[in-house]
């Protein structure tokens, strides 16, 4: 412990006076031996297996020897009994026979560690100081209650200058608490241009790792209480589950992908690293831990469980991360002159979200919305779009296939889910419109307007229907 090695160097020297009879009478009868100063005394007994925080019952048996005691005890750190908690003067008025101390609560799996020092007041060994011995110790019994006794003389082995009592006992009243927190509760969906969420890979246009943003900091802490003792050891279970048909993607039937754990000093970028969905571990001594979440990457929510066992207790706290990109609106469901195409997924397999894909930037939206009304008020309506309406006739309004999900990232079409096709439709700055029949003029004159609104327009061959004229895709300038 920290203060013996100052007591055993002051014994060791007052150890050779007495052996060499450094101003000893030599009539005077030889004090008793105490060679066993120099040698680290004490004993160690695990605590309770059971996981649940104990305390200990110091009582004093009986007093046998006159000097002063000093107790003192480490579990782990050293901690000094009273009546000195902030002194380093010696008092042996609570190791009188009867006197009982309580110490405690301390968590299970920690070692209780005892030593009993004897300082004897007639050789003082400095100003303020007395010459003291780690005294020889005894140890009996078993499982909740023991018995120990001190002994000073190295010539005599009954052990009985000081007895003392322990009796370990499971704090009474105390529950498990569990505190689940995450350091950000909202990240973005991964942006890089090509990204699978199946295996995780995510890559810039030259097929280079993607570095990933999309990740949170976890914090698992565990404690007793009322008593505050660390749950030291106990066994956690980290579940993550993405929060059904969250984010806009109503296809959840196609295994939807799950976020990873990683220790803190794992790289978050590495497509196969971590451990995926769940993850168990045992906590330290402190009952604390801290791990890193990578999301699946995907627009949505998800959702963290963390299953805490100790000592018969069982605590499941959990907490959400919401994936998404901020800040994107609905365009209106019908608009005098725009409708959506229909994405149906029972007609075409590829366009599995139904008519949730319309969101956008709401900068972009205005910009969008003012082109193409100007085109509506310019262009005779024979020469617009000219598509079958429901009931009959044709329908002359722009139609919009893609813009972007409710919460951006990640919009699997296609014949592979969770994968992608489009590289763009991530933030709601990317529209794609449809065109079957507009002519090369009106084709100039809505580029034309849509610059003026600052939207760039290219035109793109529509693969599906590859005699017709191209589709639009829009985007910011």
């Amino acid at each position: 412990m920290r203060r013996f090695g100052i007591r055993m160097a002051i014994a060791a020297c007052s150890l050779l006076l007495w052996e060499q009879g450094c101003d000893q009478p030599t009539e005077a009868p030889p004090p008793p031996r105490f060679n066993h100063v120099a040698r680290a005394e004490g004993f160690t007994i695990p605590f309770d297996v059971t996981g649940r925080p104990m305390t200990v019952t110091l009582t004093v048996v009986s007093k046998n020897h006159p000097f002063n005691w000093v107790l003192e005890v480490v579990h782990p750190e050293e901690r000094k009994l009273p009546p000195e908690p902030n002194d380093d003067s010696f008092f042996d008025t609570f190791v009188t026979p009867g006197n009982q101390t309580l110490l405690g609560p301390y968590a299970q799996g920690a070692l209780f560690q005892i030593a009993a020092i004897g300082c004897n007041p007639d050789f003082p060994a400095a100003p303020g100081g007395f010459t003291c011995f780690n005294a020889r110790l005894q140890l009996s019994g078993s499982g909740s209650h023991y018995t120990v006794g001190a002994e000073l003389n190295d010539d005599q082995s009954a052990f009985d200058d000081l007895v003392f009592t322990l009796d370990l006992n499971t704090v009474a009243g105390d529950t498990l608490g569990v505190d689940l927190t995450l350091d950000e509760d909202s990240v973005g969906p991964v942006l890089a241009p090509l990204f699978n969420a199946v295996t995780q890979v995510a890559e810039n246009n030259r097929h280079q790792v993607a570095a990933r943003t999309d990740t949170v900091r976890l914090h698992v802490h565990a404690r007793f209480l009322p008593s505050h003792v660390p749950a030291a050891f106990a066994t956690v279970r980290l579940v993550a589950a993405p929060v059904f048909q969250s984010g806009g993607h109503a296809h959840d039937t196609f295994n939807r992908p799950i976020g990873t754990f990683f220790r803190p000093d794992e790289d978050v970028n590495v497509a196969s690293g971590g451990v995926r969905s769940q993850i168990r571990l045992t906590l330290p001594e402190s009952g604390d831990t801290v791990l890193m979440y990578r999301t699946s990457g995907v627009g949505g929510r998800e959702q963290i469980v963390a299953a805490v066992t100790i000592g018969g207790f069982f605590k499941t706290p959990n907490d959400t991360v919401t994936v998404r990109w901020p800040g994107l609106v609905a365009m209106d469901r019908v608009g005098t002159t725009y409708e959506f195409k229909s994405q149906d997924p029972a007609v075409s397999p590829g366009q599995r979200h139904g008519n949730t894909n319309n969101w956008i930037d709401s900068s972009f939206r205005s910009r969008v919305v003012d082109a193409f009304q100007r085109f509506f008020d310019d262009v005779p309506e024979g020469s617009r779009f000219s598509l079958p309406a429901p009931g009959g006739g044709f329908d002359t309004r722009f139609v919009i296939t893609d813009v972007s999900l409710e919460w951006g990232g990640l919009l699997d079409v296609g014949s592979t889910p969770w994968h992608n096709p489009h590289k763009a439709h991530r933030k709601g700055v990317d529209m794609d419109v449809r065109s079957t029949t507009m002519d090369s003029v009106r084709q100039r004159r809505f580029r034309d307007l849509c610059r003026d609104a600052s939207v760039s327009c290219t035109s793109e061959p529509n693969p599906q229907e590859p005699d017709n004229p191209p589709h639009f895709h829009l985007n910011p300038q």
